[in-house]
């Protein structure tokens, strides 16, 4: 296509990439400083008057015109709404003195002041309400109601340091004085909205019916209620001491030489061993669970009890089939894998990646990836493309690619 008008090529990059026009850039900081409606479209509409053929960032609208922007009905109505931008470090106000017909001039920032305590960035602000790959329903609802609670506490800081600095101002006015140097707003802390009320473990009442009542401890010794026996625990729920100390079921360990018979309490019960599970199925299942424990404490993801329990009773159930060492092994592989993928269960991490079949050479898969020079210590080699793939050991002697 030929142009000669440029008119015609205006109009043709107008078609290509959609109607266009002028338009202001504003930070996300000041979008999430908690500032009110009115106040971010008065800081909208005086970045729309900055000059880009100036290289300053002052501007000097009348306050009619700012009021019909922002749609007040009287100028007058705008003060408490520059005063949030001014404590917040948006707008420097030029304050003109004397002369018969006096405007104010405006100093528009882009950015936030230095040494702001506020957010600065939309993925700053995702941060501080992120979620947890192992939260639970009401762990999600007790961090957002937190969250809440602190954006309404930033908002209603706000609202109070510019009453201070209104009356601080106006007293000023009053004694006929300069106008004190604004004091900006310091935003509070997510940390002090999740900490219990001082003189107490009080919530914050965030219902009528939940106001003052205590806040249970997440972890420790729980409190018997009513002077009663602490409930039983049950399945994998045993001392962390003991599952890392000795590796022996309490029956085994009481029937060793020069040992004392385990005392069971009703604190350390275990679920009773199925009648038809082979010695030692809970020891190879408990080597493929703390596998998975490992890894997840090693990624800064603890684990749950009750995931614990779960993921205890899926691997007995995959080794009710088969309990051979290289399976266990395998199973112990694929569930240190887990957590860095954020997967919790087993089953189909396995059925995406079965036991490989025995080598025809007899070796083990141990020796195999011993004497394999270029997969890893998980028998596994890494792709042209990236990707990572299982080593199928074509070197090896016995194999059908020697």
């Amino acid at each position: 296509m030929t142009i000669t008008d440029p008119n015609e090529l205006d109009h043709a990059l107008e078609v290509s990439v959609g109607r266009r026009a002028p338009y202001t850039q504003l930070g996300d900081w000041l979008l999430l400083s908690g500032a009110s409606r009115e106040a971010r479209t008065l800081y909208w509409a005086l970045s729309a008057h900055i000059s880009v053929s100036r290289d300053d960032n002052e501007v000097w609208p009348s306050l009619a015109t700012l009021a019909r922007i922002v749609g007040v009905k009287k100028p007058d109505n705008l003060t408490p709404y520059m005063l949030e931008l001014e404590v917040l470090g948006a707008v420097d106000v030029l304050r003109s003195v004397g002369g018969l017909r006096s405007r104010n001039r405006y100093i528009v920032h882009q950015t936030p002041p230095p040494g702001y305590r506020g957010v600065h960035s939309l993925g700053e602000w995702y941060a501080l309400n992120k979620t947890s790959w192992n939260e639970t329903a009401a762990d999600r609802k007790e961090r957002e109601a937190v969250f809440d609670a602190w954006l309404a506490a930033v908002q209603a800081a706000l609202k109070e340091h510019c009453s201070k600095v209104a009356k601080e101002r106006a007293a000023a006015r009053k004694a006929k004085l300069p106008l004190p140097t604004t004091e900006l707003f310091a935003t509070p802390s997510l940390d002090a909205s999740r900490t219990p009320a001082p003189g107490g473990t009080g919530r914050p009442a965030t219902k009528r019916k939940s106001a003052g009542r205590s806040v249970p401890p997440r972890q420790g010794v729980r409190t018997p209620a009513g002077g009663g026996s602490v409930p039983p625990r049950q399945g994998v729920e045993q001392d962390e001491e003991e599952q890392h100390e000795s590796p022996l079921s309490p029956e085994q360990q009481s029937s060793q030489p020069g040992t004392v018979p385990h005392q069971r309490g009703e604190r350390e019960k275990k679920a009773p061993r199925r009648n038809d599970d082979p010695v030692g199925l809970d020891a190879a299942a408990m080597t493929v669970v703390n596998s998975y424990v490992d890894a997840a404490n090693a990624s800064g993801r603890p684990v749950p009890a009750t995931l614990r329990k779960q993921f205890h009773a899926e691997v007995l159930e995959l080794l009710a089939t088969r309990a051979d060492q290289p399976f266990v092994d395998h199973l112990a592989h694929l569930a240190a894998e887990l957590p860095g993928k954020g997967w919790r269960q087993l089953t189909p991490h396995l059925l995406h990646n079965p036991m490989p079949q025995a080598h025809p050479s007899g070796m083990s898969r141990s020796e195999q990836i011993a004497a394999c020079p270029e997969c890893d210590e998980y028998g596994q080699i890494e792709m042209p493309n990236g990707s990572v793939a299982n080593c199928r050991h074509p070197q090896l002697p016995g194999s059908s690619a020697t």
